[in-house]
């Protein structure tokens, strides 16, 4: 969550936030104050026990309220950053994670070509790890969401004209298997069901 100032053309002036809530009451028991500003996603790694929570502050990379922030669950406090969008180059979005491995969405404005550009980034999980961040795809469009699956499929809705359909990326083997899947319209939301 991210209160806003009243002018909306304004970029955010405090941090974000993410809210808990009792399911069985539906009511509000805690906010958790973040480091960063204007949380767009987050996503729970049962390897660590952490949540992991995407900030992507006015998409200003160079900001210092932007990047992956860890939130401990059990005592509701902030880790801090994991991984900042300088590190990342670019502002983050959607953000996966499987096994001691994150992956996040990283946009940004290729100077070379004047496009915007959508990469995906993995980094460790691990906050004592010295490991950079690294590229595992680029597109030329927008990466509005992806999935992990349980085996360690990453699926990408890739919005590139030229894609505009799913590629999978296995992560065990650190490379693209299959796609693009010609989705017809470009994707725009991908899950997993169990059958």
């Amino acid at each position: 969550m991210q209160d806003l100032p009243s002018n909306l053309a304004l970029p955010p002036d405090q941090p974000g936030k993410v809210v808990v809530i009792d399911t069985k009451t539906d009511t509000v028991t805690d906010v958790v104050t973040l480091q960063g500003k204007n949380p767009t996603n987050m996503v729970f790694s049962p390897k660590t026990g952490m949540l992991y929570v995407s900030e992507a502050d006015f998409n200003d990379p160079t900001s210092a309220t932007e990047g992956v922030e860890v939130i401990d669950p059990t005592t509701l406090k902030s880790g801090g950053f994991l991984v900042t969008s300088s590190t990342l180059g670019g502002s983050t979005g959607d953000i996966e994670v499987y096994e001691s491995t994150g992956y996040v969405t990283v946009g940004f404005f290729d100077m070379t070509t004047s496009t915007f550009i959508t990469k995906i980034d993995s980094f460790s999980l691990d906050s004592s790890s010295s490991a950079a961040p690294m590229e595992i795809y680029r597109s030329n469009a927008f990466l509005q969401d992806m999935a992990i699956s349980s085996d360690g499929l990453l699926l990408i809705g890739d919005r590139a004209p030229a894609v505009s359909g799913v590629v999978i990326y296995d992560t065990a083997k650190a490379a693209v298997v299959a796609g693009p899947i010609n989705a017809g319209p470009a994707p725009s939301s991908i899950t997993f069901i169990d059958l």
